[in-house]
């Protein structure tokens, strides 16, 4: 007994092996495969090779077939045909291989101008067909009898310019019909009246000029996208969408709508997502949403409209996440056009005209993570414009006329990461202005009018990693404007009048310690490098003005400074009574009143110069072997040590990972 078992083991054994072996062995030359799937893509074939019976997938993607040939004849086991990619120009062997068993056919990507006769009626199972960007552009009405379990049918990038309206009337099982980017002009009546079972219609980027009638003529319950974006489409008929109850995505950008009637979107309830952007909407009307409990993502984007009804989004079990009113021709906001849009987290009102913003336009919007108010023309904000929302994470305000940046405006917002300011007309951002709880970690104030920027400026935003001051008006910078901000990356400063002095001698240090960008200067005194960072200082050229001996900071110096700051402001003063004398006698002459000016306004940068450095002196820090340090100068203290000046105490720290 145990010899027969032993005897039946082997033969089972040696049988196992002889079916790996043929398994092997039968595989296309240059293919892989597994026991009913050979994947032959990538591949160079004029034919389809020899394939098993067994096959049930055959994959001949990008493999440069020119025809079929006769080796698919009789594969009554082959489910899926994926011959994408290829050199096609007919298909013609199909209809007599006799794939009784075919669900999938892919063919896009070929060079097909039209599907042969009885196709369908010689693949009885096909469920799926996509004949994709080929070169069709005549279907005949018979085209697909045969095919009723026929469930998609893609025929996008094709050159389609009719539908014949039988062509579909046996597709009666149909689910989804792809006729993407054709040249299609209308769908006639009739055209869609035996496919009730769809649940996605694709007809975007091709030249309809009206809303397929069928829609508005037969129920269609399962309908729950339908995409019309990109066609000519100028209006949308009052039933448009009374058959379709159950439809969830609608997209109807790029066409030239101009009119939503009110009541006209009532019946879809279920409607989830809306895109008009890019039409021609010049107004909506009030209650315009009224109704869509599911409706989340609303884009509006690109039109003309120039206000917005008071109610249009009032509704109480509105859920609207999405937002987008940018790319329009706004003015004004009412105060409570978004009110009750509890749930609304991205927000865009960018590229309008709007120049005012009421105090509580954004109260209600507690939730909101994004907000976008660039490139309009406001010029102030009420400084509790933000709502008090916990999950604010970016606004974006640049390219406006914004002066200032109010106190507390930007308080209290514990996620925001983000801000974007530049391309605006600031001229200086008030101390603690991001007071608070903030996790701030990019400030861009790029191309502004800032001149100073102060010890507490940016202090309250420990967690800055980029900010940018780039092409402001800051003329010097002091080490305790940064020193706080220990987590900075990136510091960018190109200002038109930052001058590469000694004065900014510390920034050797803090760009070295921090690996961080360099700075440019508009312009440099002797002896020093026009970009700070780039090219080490001089230190010794710098003895005389960031190293002052007890001696030079006795009374005598203070009063030397003084009397030159008066001797400066006496100098202004007889230049100002010289223009009101010569004014008269100017007349029209206005190139040489500037210039006077022009004089003036040197006069005072120097006279601004020796306040500076006035300042500085009575500032400054005292330190061993009866030397001063200027306030905002840094020195260091042995090798790991780092000392900064600030208003007369020297602040020392550990350099870090300084061995």
């Amino acid at each position: 007994m145990t010899l027969f078992l032993l005897l039946v083991c082997l033969f089972l054994v040696r049988s196992c092996t002889s079916v790996s072996i043929a398994t092997r062995n039968d595989c296309p030359a240059r293919c892989e495969c597994d026991e009913t799937t050979i994947f032959c893509s990538g591949r160079t074939f004029d034919v389809v090779p020899p394939i098993p019976r067994r096959t049930t997938r055959l994959f001949m993607k990008n493999a440069r077939l020119k025809r079929l040939g006769s080796n698919l004849n009789d594969r009554a086991n082959l489910t899926h045909l994926i011959l994408d990619s290829n050199e096609l120009t007919q298909v013609d062997e199909l209809v007599t291989a006799r794939l009784l068993s075919l669900k999938y056919l892919v063919l896009d990507g070929n060079k097909l101008d039209r599907l042969p006769a009885n196709l369908f009626r010689a693949l009885p199972a096909i469920e799926t067909l996509s004949v994709a960007d080929n070169a069709l552009s005549v279907l005949p009405n018979d085209t697909f009898d045969g095919a009723k379990g026929l469930e998609t049918l893609c025929l996008a990038g094709n050159r389609l310019r009719r539908i014949a309206p039988s062509l579909f009337q046996s597709l009666t099982n149909l689910r989804a019909l792809n006729l993407y980017r054709n040249y299609i002009g209308s769908l006639s009546r009739e055209t869609l009246a035996r496919n009730r079972r769809l649940v996605t219609l694709r007809l975007n980027r091709n030249h309809i000029t009206d809303f397929p009638v069928d829609l508005t003529k037969y129920r269609y319950p399962n309908l729950r996208s339908l995409f019309l974006q990109h066609n000519r489409i100028s209006s949308l008929p009052q039933k448009a969408f009374r058959y379709v109850p159950n439809l969830k995505y609608l997209l109807l950008e790029n066409n030239d709508i101009s009119r939503l009637q009110s009541g006209l979107l009532r019946p879809l309830k279920g409607l989830e997502r809306l895109d008009l952007q890019r039409n021609n909407l010049l107004e909506l009307d009030e209650g315009s949403f009224i109704g869509l409990s599911h409706l989340a993502h609303i884009d509006l984007a690109s039109n003309p409209l120039t206000s917005l009804p008071r109610d249009v989004f009032t509704d109480q079990h509105l859920v609207l996440k999405h937002l987008s009113l940018c790319h329009n021709k706004l003015t004004s906001l009412d105060s409570g056009v978004f009110q009750g849009l509890v749930h609304l987290q991205y927000l865009c009102l960018a590229d309008n005209s709007l120049y005012d913003l009421p105090c509580d336009v954004f109260a209600d919007l507690r939730l909101l993570k994004e907000l976008y108010l660039n490139y309009n023309q406001i010029e102030r904000v009420c400084p509790y414009l933000l709502p008090e929302s916990k999950d604010l994470e970016k606004i974006d305000m640049s390219h406006n006329l914004l002066r200032e940046i109010p106190l507390h405006l930007f308080s209290n917002l514990p996620k925001l990461t983000t801000l974007l300011l530049h391309h605006n007309q600031i001229v200086s951002v008030a101390d603690r202005a991001f007071f608070g709880d903030v996790s701030l970690e990019t400030l861009n104030l790029d191309v502004n009018f800032i001149k100073v920027v102060n010890e507490q400026t940016f202090c309250d935003a420990v967690h800055l990693t980029h900010l940018n001051l780039g092409k402001n008006k800051v003329q010097t910078l002091t080490a305790s404007s940064f020193v706080c901000l220990s987590q900075l990356q990136m510091l960018h400063i190109g200002s038109s009048a930052l001058l590469c002095s000694c004065e900014v001698l510390w920034l050797n240090e803090y760009l070295a310690l921090r690996n961080i960008t360099r700075i440019e200067c508009h312009k440099k005194i002797s002896g020093m490098p026009k970009r700070v960072g780039q090219e080490p200082f001089d230190e010794r050229s710098c003895e005389k003005s960031s190293l002052i001996t007890a001696s030079a900071t006795g009374r005598g110096s203070s009063q030397l400074s003084v009397a030159s700051i008066v001797s400066s402001f006496d100098n202004v003063q007889e230049k100002i009574s010289a223009v009101e004398n010569r004014t008269e006698s100017l007349g029209k002459n206005e190139e040489e009143l500037r210039a006077v000016i022009e004089q003036m306004k040197q006069s005072l940068d120097v006279l601004q110069t020796k306040v500076a450095k006035l300042e500085q002196v009575s500032t400054a820090c005292p330190v061993s072997n009866g030397r001063m340090f200027i306030n905002g100068a840094t020195w260091r203290k042995g090798r790991c040590t780092l000392c900064l000046c600030k208003n007369g105490t020297a602040e020392c720290k550990a350099i870090e990972n300084c061995k």
